[in-house]
């Protein structure tokens, strides 16, 4: 979707021994829901804690869906929403359009606060722990835009913004653009790494414990930048990646490239496994906890493959997918469609504890590798403000009745 901006390289693939798959016959998944929209989605879905899904649409609204099947909340917007969602710590659901507007909505309807940026917006929005939300822009410039809806630091760059930052465990913010860097930002507003590709950058890296960054460009070329600076192992796909990567249980990336193929790529360096879709793979795989890989393609169908090599299920949904799908906790699968459609598809396992499972790192899409250190459920929302207890014990009121 972005090689019209800026710019196709293809490469010739280097031969190498690993498993590639066929993805010609499989069993038939079950939808369990599907919603209906005005336009599109490109969007990934963001779920909250209580199990509301949050997805971004091309009719300018971000729509809020529970895993029962209703839909709540629609908020009109001022132009399309083809990036992701991202929800706080804070609960806010942060939302960017492409008309230059960034929203902090609240989970039942409301507006908490917009900031307006230069350039138009594709660049999922990320939020660190305190609550500052970063977003790239087509201007060549990547914000800090904080929680009292000032602007803070602003980053410029040698390209435009087309992919989503990521924060690392070191707190650097990490963001491709279209001049073949990859940068990595002090939030002091400095610039502590810049690392070179081969082709321009549409997707969002992948960090894994050590804060490697796994990436592809769009010379079909897949990059481990190492901390210090320098390039470690680099892959030659042979076609463009818009995909962004996604790590594996047993530190496996996963990637998809334009030519319809998922790559499973060993740190070392090596290809494991190749699968085929019908189409380009422009959605970011999301791993289960069972190893499965849950993929779409713009061929219209939605792929789970096994990590042996096989393929587990496929839907057929009908139209192309560019988004990325998102895990619940009982395995189902959030996905939307060019076809105005946002499936609820029946999978096998919940999101992998991995260091980087999906785009955007969490069901929440914060684009954060430094997850909450405690999660805890309540059977309602929770808009009290919690108090700890001399004993440490934390005690929090919730709209189920309970304390």
């Amino acid at each position: 979707m972005f090689y019209r901006y800026f710019g196709h390289y293809t490469m010739v693939l280097l031969f190498c021994s690993c498993l590639i798959t066929q993805a010609r016959a499989w069993q038939g998944g079950i939808t369990n829901h599907v919603w209906q929209t005005g336009a599109g989605i490109q969007s990934s879905a963001a779920q909250a804690d209580d199990g509301t899904i949050y997805i971004g649409c091309d009719d300018s609204r971000l729509y809020a869906f529970t895993p029962q099947g209703a839909t709540g909340p629609v908020w009109t917007l001022n132009g399309p929403v083809m990036a992701s969602p991202a929800i706080g710590h804070n609960g806010l659901i942060y939302a960017a359009t492409f008309q230059q507007r960034v929203y902090a909505l609240t989970s039942d309807g409301d507006t908490a606060q917009t900031w307006n940026v230069s350039g138009f917006i594709w660049s999922s929005p990320t939020v660190d722990a305190g609550g500052t939300v970063y977003v790239g822009t087509f201007n060549n410039r990547l914000y800090a835009l904080l929680p009292d809806g000032s602007t803070g630091q602003v980053w410029q760059t040698s390209g435009a913004i087309a992919a989503s930052p990521a924060i690392g465990r070191n707190g650097l913010i990490y963001v491709g653009d279209s001049n073949n860097n990859l940068y990595a930002f002090h939030p002091n507003g400095t610039t502590s790494r810049v690392w070179r590709t081969q082709g321009a950058i549409n997707g969002s890296p992948a960090l894994d414990n050590a804060d490697r960054a796994y990436i592809g460009d769009l010379s079909g070329n897949f990059y481990c930048m190492l901390p210090d600076g320098a390039t470690g192992q680099v892959w030659q796909l042979g076609a463009a990646i818009e995909s962004s990567p996604a790590i594996g249980t047993n530190g496996t990336i996963y990637v998809g490239t334009t030519d319809g193929r998922l790559f499973a790529l060993a740190p070392d360096g090596t290809t494991n496994a190749v699968w085929n879709t019908g189409d380009s793979i422009r959605s970011s795989p999301a791993i289960a906890a069972n190893g499965t890989i849950n993929v779409g393609s713009t061929d219209g169908r939605f792929y789970s493959f096994n990590p042996n090599g096989a393929t587990n299920r496929v839907w057929d949904l009908g139209a192309a997918i560019n988004g990325s799908p998102a895990l619940d906790n009982d395995g189902t699968i959030y996905i939307g469609s060019m076809g105005n459609q946002f499936f609820a598809l029946t999978g096998d396992a919940a999101l992998a504890e991995t260091p980087w499972p999906k785009f955007r790192a969490n069901a929440r899409n914060s684009g954060h590798a430094v997850p909450p250190q405690q999660v805890w459920r309540t059977g309602g929302s929770i808009q009290s403000s919690p108090a700890v207890m001399p004993d440490g014990s934390i005690c929090v009121g919730s709209f189920d009745g309970h304390l």
